[in-house]
């Protein structure tokens, strides 16, 4: 079955890394044509989520630096196609100035990708060139599905941005910046116990932590297996690694009890294709606005699915509420349900907002779908 261009990837692409890119001369394509900049010296751009800059690294000095904004938590790739014999280095940052990645010198012609998981706010990508070239480059930040939150999710550098530990108590990562630091959550352990773990890949170095201090942990021969001291009761603990490369880890004894669903979530078949019509809004509009949507979900696989529905949106004055949150769909069986969004007053103008709406199964299965809703200057409601 051909799907529609609101679903989003089926199957998430790898994360590869980092972004990269600079440019003398700029070109901001977007929806509504495209914009030629020509700026000297290390300026600020803002680029729209999911516009694209595309531009040559011919000046082998000058750094750029280029801002995206969100208004909700957000899923977002930040990704450059480089030009086959450049190279250029990247530091992706908050607005405070602290870096989320930095790679300072990529591999000539080899794309780059960063996914991160961000609260709303102002972030920069600082482009540094490594090696000049006379090709073009792309460079994009794109939205992301909201829900398909990964096992080693970025950021997750600090014991205070831990990730969960998923239930099936293995956890998957890659390195994806110069020094890449993951941390994971593991709970409290309510006796004192010693904790073993299978090690695959390259993780390189891995140390069970209170967030301050690393407890002592001795490899075997293979240094694919590795043991703890007893660990001690009712301390928040956590498993730092500071990979080289793509890695594994799977705790085989000694892991505090973990529920809640898979991490990440399996895939549920399904077509999901929520609409709204028309797909925009008065902006700036002194009221609230009301919009009502259709949400379609076909079930692709044989059995039936009990299916819990929500919705996220990428602004967070923006709210949107389905009209059955649990429902009951047949193999093969089509259903069609209203949702409603509701927008605040003042909307701005030209930047659209995001509806992404899930169905996940009772075992944490998820499919997701997504509509955009564009506030337009001089239309009524």
């Amino acid at each position: 079955m051909k799907h529609q261009p609101t679903s989003y990837p089926r199957r998430l692409r790898p994360r590869i890394a980092l972004l990269i890119i600079p440019a003398m001369s700029v070109v901001l394509a977007g929806v509504t044509g495209a914009v030629v900049v020509r700026a000297q010296g290390p300026v600020v751009q803002d680029i729209p989520i999911g516009q694209t800059v595309t531009g040559s690294t011919a000046d082998g000095t000058a750094q750029r630096a280029y801002r995206f904004t969100l208004a909700a938590l957000e899923r977002v790739a930040v990704t450059v196609d480089p030009p086959p014999d450049g190279s250029v280095g990247v530091t992706v940052a908050d607005a405070g100035g602290q870096p989320l990645a930095v790679v300072a010198s990529p591999a000539v012609g080899t794309p780059w990708a960063w996914v991160g998981q961000l609260p709303p706010g102002a972030y920069q990508v600082v482009l540094h060139p490594a090696i000049a070239s006379q090709g073009d480059l792309r460079l994009r930040i794109e939205r992301l599905d909201p829900f398909a939150v990964s096992v080693d999710q970025e950021p997750n550098d600090s014991a205070a941005q831990a990730r969960p530990l998923p239930p099936s108590l293995t956890i998957t990562g890659t390195q994806d910046a110069d020094r890449d630091i993951d941390w994971y959550s593991l709970g409290s352990l309510g006796d004192p116990t010693a904790m073993t773990l299978t090690l695959g890949g390259s993780p390189g170095k891995v140390h069970v932590s209170d967030g301050m201090t690393d407890f002592p942990a001795v490899a075997d021969a293979t240094n694919t297996r590795l043991e703890t001291v007893l660990l001690p009761t009712g301390t928040p603990l956590y498993l730092r690694v500071e990979p080289v490369g793509a890695y594994d880890i799977h705790i085989d004894r000694g892991a505090p009890a973990v529920s809640g669903p898979p991490i990440p979530a399996p895939l549920f078949e399904a077509e999901m294709l929520p609409t709204v019509t028309p797909a925009t809004v008065a902006a700036g509009l002194a009221i609230s606005q009301h919009v009502v949507g259709s949400l379609s979900i076909q079930n692709e696989e044989s059995d039936a699915k009990r299916l819990s529905i929500d919705a996220l949106t990428s602004d967070e004055a923006w709210t949107v509420s389905v009209d059955q949150p649990q429902v009951q769909l047949a193999g093969g069986a089509v259903i069609t349900m209203p949702f409603a969004v509701e927008v605040p007053p003042s909307a701005t103008a030209d930047i659209p907002v995001r509806i992404s709406i899930r169905a996940r199964t009772n075992t944490g299965a998820q499919s997701t779908g997504f509509v955009d809703i564009t506030p337009i200057s001089g239309t009524m409601p």
